[in-house]
């Protein structure tokens, strides 16, 4: 995923925002993380393989694809019939923080021989996917079933025709709250919650932005408020808390743990202009927590 936001400095390109949110929330900074994703191999690929790239990401599986997107051939029709173009977003923020959002991908991005393998994960300690390529995810995420590590799907979006392969293989799953009530057809975070446990064993959770974070606790809907903060850009919340869970579990940490602390890393985020430069670091999250904890 790329997301590009003009702050009035020009485009800002943070693809792979999850993968960098790792790395900055990770203090061992031990280049053991890695990304799996396809880039651009224009000039938002390379703004975003810098950025990953001085956040110590592993971008050597990093496939590039010539788009053209910002040399004036957006439209998939422009491109020539063996060119497959990326996806970007154009994000609009406004004066309260919150954003609007203008998807492109190209159909023929993702195909099903997009797919890691085994060896693509030696050393990880979980595997993180999205619904972008479901294809790559379902391998993914029955590599780490394989491994024994968590396998965790940020679930913000539903891109699969058949999505109960992949829910029916995540260790955990990290719903948005539109694509929760997308899925289920409910309204409402505790029902989503509840019809979604009907299609799968995984732990599940939902995002609901400014009103926190829902789980459930065996059968039972459990709650966690969101941060007070002052909101100036929300762009990259979700995939920094995403990134964020996914790291808690692999330090060891339980779900409500890793909720707690991906929460936290979100809420400072919103506090701060940019995707990829609004990421907060291991210190800033937990120091923020500690002040948090102390003003109870």
């Amino acid at each position: 995923m790329l997301h590009a936001q003009d702050d009035g400095d020009g485009f800002e390109c943070t693809g792979g925002a999850q993968g960098m949110a790792r790395h900055a929330l990770d203090g061992r900074h031990d280049g053991s993380g890695k990304s799996e994703n396809l880039a651009d191999a224009d000039r938002f690929g390379f703004v975003v393989e810098c950025g990953t790239g001085s956040m110590r990401v592993d971008m050597r599986d990093v496939t590039g694809l010539k788009s053209g997107i910002l040399d004036g051939a957006f439209h998939a029709s422009n491109c020539a019939p063996s060119v497959r173009c990326g996806c970007c977003d154009v994000v609009g923020v406004g004066e309260a923080g919150g954003r609007a959002i203008v998807h492109y991908k190209d159909h023929r991005l993702f195909g099903s021989g997009d797919v890691p393998s085994p060896g693509d994960f030696v050393g990880s300690d979980a595997i993180l996917v999205d619904m972008h390529s479901p294809h790559g995810a379902l391998a993914a995420l029955h590599i780490a079933r394989a491994m024994g590590v968590p396998g965790v799907v940020d679930f913000d979006v539903n891109t699969a025709h058949e999505p109960a392969a992949i829910l029916d293989v995540a260790g955990y799953v990290v719903f948005g709250r539109k694509a929760l009530e997308e899925l289920t057809g409910e309204a409402g975070p505790a029902r989503g919650l509840m019809a979604a446990r009907t299609m799968c064993n995984a732990w599940l959770a939902v995002t609901a932005g400014a009103d926190g974070v829902y789980w459930l606790d065996d059968a039972i809907v459990r709650h966690i408020p969101a941060f007070d903060v002052e909101v100036v850009d929300t762009l990259g919340a979700g995939d920094v808390h995403h990134g964020a869970f996914t790291l808690a579990l692999a330090e060891g940490g339980d779900p409500l743990q890793a909720l707690v602390f991906a929460n936290a890393a979100a809420a400072l985020k919103c506090t701060r202009i940019g995707g990829r430069r609004g990421i907060p670091t291991r210190d800033e999250v937990e120091a923020f927590l500690q002040e948090c904890d102390g003003a109870k």
